[in-house]
């Protein structure tokens, strides 16, 4: 007697996240569990977490310690949700180090990247506005401000203003690195920006 044929079975290909906490068997019951909550909450928060979800595309599974996302989506999603948790991460520890040294440069454009990620180009823009007013000479940090500024589509204008004064004063090696750097990329269609590479480029040419 012939038997019935089998539904064709569907394959799909899982993209894992796996998040974990660092000295979580350490850590008292409580912490434990406000750990946990918070890590959901951030990975709950992030686009790619909203979309899979929303498209029954989202596996969750718990790891005791953290947990494992598995997204049927693309590739991506899980690499933008880690980037994501971990922009949100730096910015609360650099919000902790800046109340207690307001002056720190260096976390302050830790700051101003994870900002930028997170898409919140005001906020940024406030840090970098509280940077300058320190130490308004430093091209390097300029420079770094509008490579984290220049991703986001609002930031672009800030990013180009970054940058006037970085290509007024710049030596040969920045400028060769500015023309190939990646994070500057969607800049080089500017019409202000390729006028800027010039005229760098011709002064340090008369200054051989």
């Amino acid at each position: 007697m012939p038997t019935e044929p089998s539904a064709e079975v569907k394959f799909e290909i899982g993209h894992v996240l796996f998040i974990d906490i660092v000295s979580y068997s350490k850590m008292l019951i409580t912490e434990q569990s406000e750990l946990l909550q918070t890590l959901k909450q951030i990975a709950r928060g992030t686009e790619q977490f909203r979309l899979a979800k929303a498209e029954g595309k989202l596996l969750g599974l718990p790891t005791g310690d953290g947990g494992a996302l598995v997204f049927r989506t693309s590739p991506e999603a899980p690499v933008l949700c880690a980037t994501r948790r971990a922009a949100e991460i730096t910015v609360a520890r650099a919000e902790k180090v800046l109340a207690q040294d307001q002056n720190n440069g260096t976390v302050t454009g830790w700051g101003v990247g994870a900002l930028a990620i997170l898409g919140e180009a005001e906020r940024a823009k406030d840090w970098i506005n509280r940077a300058l007013l320190i130490d308004p000479d430093n091209i390097h940090m300029r420079y770094n401000f509008a490579c984290a500024l220049a991703r986001d589509r609002k930031g672009k204008e800030t990013a180009l203003e970054l940058l006037v004064p970085v290509f007024a004063k710049t030596s040969m090696s920045l400028l060769n690195h500015a023309k190939i750097d990646p994070d500057l990329n969607p800049l080089r269609d500017d019409p202000r920006f390729q006028a800027m590479i010039a005229a760098a480029e011709t002064r340090l040419a008369a200054e051989d």
